[in-house]
């Protein structure tokens, strides 16, 4: 039987276990904070072009494929910047628009896979990528990728979106490492 003093330790002992993890929690959700602050001050000179970026339609495509000097990357669907742009490296994204050599479109979507026995649906999404040169609007290179499919039993209530989750944007961003390998492995070249 253990003492009452040991108890004591043990209450204490369980204590600072759980004050050191809602500590730890509360610095990486500070953490994420100011990583999203900085990404968003990133494209503060950029916003005023974001309707350019969005309205830009391509055109013929290029034999071979690259990227033009740095790059911004949009969303079709939500209208803004996309997310995806802080996955790639820090000297392929502009922050001014006097950097801006190709725009990359992504347009993400939702295709029915099959239905769960509680009714809720499951999705399997594609994004579709453009990759757009600002000053000719040609198309330097597209591609799709579409995200695994979602799982055969439902992991949570809501409908379900490839292995992403229970929304659009939450499979979007599961799919982003891939996108962007991808681009990075696109060739770069410098406007002439």
């Amino acid at each position: 039987m253990a003492s009452p003093k040991s108890d004591d330790w043990i209450k204490v002992g369980c204590g600072v276990v759980v004050a050191v993890g809602l500590l730890a929690v509360v610095i990486a959700a500070i953490a994420l904070s100011v990583q999203s602050c900085r990404h968003h001050s990133s494209l503060s000179e950029l916003k005023p072009h974001l309707g350019q970026y969005l309205a830009l339609e391509g055109g013929s495509q290029v034999r071979n494929p690259h990227i033009v000097s740095k790059v911004v990357v949009v969303s079709l669907g939500d209208k803004d910047f996309d997310d995806l742009a802080f996955n790639l490296p820090e000297n392929l994204r502009a922050t001014r628009p006097s950097e801006v050599g190709s725009v990359i479109q992504v347009a993400y979507s939702a295709d029915l896979a099959g239905s769960y026995q509680g009714g809720d649906d499951a999705y399997r999404v594609t994004a579709d990528v453009t990759v757009i040169d600002l000053d000719t609007g040609r198309v330097l290179a597209s591609n799709s990728f579409v995200d695994d499919p979602p799982s055969t039993k439902l992991s949570s209530e809501g409908d379900q979106y490839g292995s992403g989750g229970d929304s659009l944007g939450e499979a979007a961003a599961s799919m982003a490492s891939e996108i962007a390998d991808w681009l990075k492995r696109l060739p770069v070249q410098q406007p002439r």
